[in-house]
Formats: C-alpha cells, sequence, structure tokens
C-alpha cells in the first residue's frame, strides 16, 4: 500500500455549521499535528439547489464544496499556494471531470466512479447518517467516493458508526457519536480515521486521523467556538 493512500482526503478539514436550513457565520476549528497547529475558518452558503462549503486555513490551503439538496458533492474546488494546486473537479452522472494546475503543472483528465454518492465534505454529508443513528441506535454502513486533494485521485470509503460516548472537545466533556471511516476491501485494515458528531444536531466536533506511514504523528481537529 502507498503512503498517499493513508492520506485519502483532507479529513478534518470541511465541518461546515450545524444547521442546514440557514447560511452561517465562519466557524473555527483547530488542527494539531504534533507540534504544526493551524486555524480553519469554515462557513456555509446557500445557494439554489443546495449549499456551497467553505473552508479557509492558515497556510493558505482554501476548499469551496458545493452541495446538492442531498448533501452530495457536485461540484470541489481545492487551492493550495504552497503545493502548486489550483483543480476543480466536477461530478456528470459517474465521470469525475478534473481540470487546472496539480503540483505546478496542468492536469485535465476524468475517473469514473459506480453510482454511490461523492462526500467531499464528510462531516456535512454525514448528517443523516449520524441523525438516524442517533434517533434509532442503528445505521448500516455506509459507502462513498472522495477525492484526494493533493493526488487528485478518487477513493471508495466506508463510514460506520459505532457508539456514543464523552468525548473532550477544546476542553468541555460533551457527548459524541463515533464514526469510523476506512477505505474498502482489505486496505481497511491498514488506515482509519475516527469522527465525533454532536447527537443532537449532527454537528462536526473532533476528528482524529493519521495522515501519513508509520511514525507520523496523530493530527486531532476539533470544534474551538461555543456550543
Amino acid at each position: 500500500m502507498k503512503k498517499s493512500v493513508l492520506v485519502p482526503v483532507m479529513l478534518g478539514l470541511l465541518g461546515f455549521g450545524w444547521d442546514r436550513t440557514a447560511a452561517q457565520v465562519a466557524r473555527p476549528y483547530r488542527d494539531l499535528t504534533g507540534g504544526r497547529e493551524l486555524t480553519i475558518l469554515m462557513s456555509q452558503e446557500l445557494v439554489p439547489g443546495g449549499s456551497i462549503g467553505h473552508s479557509v486555513q492558515s497556510d493558505g490551503d482554501l476548499h469551496d464544496v458545493h452541495l446538492d439538496n442531498d448533501d452530495a458533492t457536485t461540484f470541489y474546488r481545492v487551492r493550495s499556494p504552497s503545493r502548486g494546486i489550483d483543480y476543480t473537479v466536477i461530478r456528470k452522472d459517474n465521470v469525475l471531470s478534473i481540470t487546472g494546475t496539480l503540483g505546478g503543472g496542468s492536469v485535465s483528465k476524468t475517473i469514473k466512479i459506480n453510482d454511490r454518492p461523492w462526500y467531499q465534505a464528510i462531516e456535512t454529508s454525514l448528517h443523516d447518517y449520524i441523525v438516524t443513528y442517533a434517533a434509532t441506535g442503528v445505521a448500516r454502513p455506509l459507502t462513498f467516493w472522495i477525492v484526494q486533494p493533493w493526488e487528485a485521485k478518487a477513493y471508495l470509503l466506508q463510514a460506520k458508526t459505532e457508539l456514543q460516548e464523552q468525548i473532550s472537545v477544546n476542553g468541555r466533556q460533551v457527548t459524541g457519536v463515533r464514526v469510523r471511516v476506512t477505505p474498502t476491501g482489505i486496505l481497511r485494515l491498514l488506515w482509519s480515521s475516527i469522527y465525533w458528531y454532536r447527537p443532537s444536531d449532527a454537528g462536526f466536533v473532533r476528528n482524529e486521523v493519521v495522515r501519513g506511514g508509520p511514525g507520523t504523528p496523530k493530527s486531532v481537529v476539533e470544534f474551538m467556538g461555543k456550543f
């Protein structure tokens, strides 16, 4: 398994808000990886047929994700000046079209996928999945596509709820629904990322993930605003 497959998405950096019925002010998150700290501001803009989530990071990276009314992604733009990245991804039927700049050079390609949804904003797109689990205590595993932004490659992932538990978020104890996200198939044994969501509103509050190979420090993303 290549090292790059261990980081199939900017996990934890696209947690767009709590209430999907109204546009919101930017919400702060902190990303700690070893001794490196980033701040991330996320906001949500309502548009006809869905919404657009915006993520602005303190290192200059920008992510814009267009969601339909089912919270599935239809369009994604990622910009990372330090990596020489500025490209867009558009889904039409079961094809992802990627155009722009990757690693300082041009990229133009298509990726064939199946009919599973594309959830570039995992923290928002799992909303209904979390609501179902919080209400019934049961939710079947959910399979979806994601685009790894630094590779411009698509991966099939699976989300599975595990339990409700008390967790620390910015020094406060809150109840969170724990969801494990893994690749599908045998690769699930080699990598996973854990998310926590508030059961009351399915708001994303915390993420833990290792974004590299052996020896890479764990990254922790947590909500830094008021509940």
